[in-house]
């Protein structure tokens, strides 16, 4: 059986790594936000909307899209 303590210690570092993943989340969506606004696009939610149309970001900078 664990002590009091040694549970605690299990939920301190759970609770870094939600934290640094939340951080995480946060850059990836600001990489993307960024992305978005380089590509010309006002919304980020434009530029993803056309991104699943294309399947990837990468297949969108190559020009070729879904089922092509």
């Amino acid at each position: 059986q664990k002590t009091a303590y040694e549970i605690s210690l299990g939920l301190v570092g759970s609770e870094m790594c939600i934290r640094d993943s939340k951080k995480r989340d946060a850059d990836k969506a600001k990489a993307f936000a960024d992305r978005a606004k380089k590509a010309g696009y006002k919304n980020p939610q434009d530029y993803a909307n056309v991104v699943a149309r294309y399947g990837s970001e990468e297949n969108m900078k190559k020009g070729k899209g879904l089922g092509t």
